[in-house]
């Protein structure tokens, strides 16, 4: 059960997405807050768009 649920995560773009939404809503509170945004927290959340889009592109692609 439990290795049925982890494939389901590993194989699912819901995970990715959450996190990119959580990254978006942390740099839109940090600049709408007037704070300056951490250099690690924009470069994380390129990283995860870029790996977001790769996957998406790819299993577009596949099809």
């Amino acid at each position: 059960m439990v290795k049925q649920l982890w494939h389901g995560f590993k194989s699912s773009d819901l995970v990715q997405g959450i996190l990119a939404i959580m990254l978006a809503a942390t740099i839109c509170y940090c600049v709408i807050a007037g704070r300056e945004v951490p250099l690690e927290l924009f470069g994380a959340f390129m990283l995860i768009l870029g790996f977001y889009f790769r996957t998406d592109n790819n299993n577009r692609g596949a099809s």
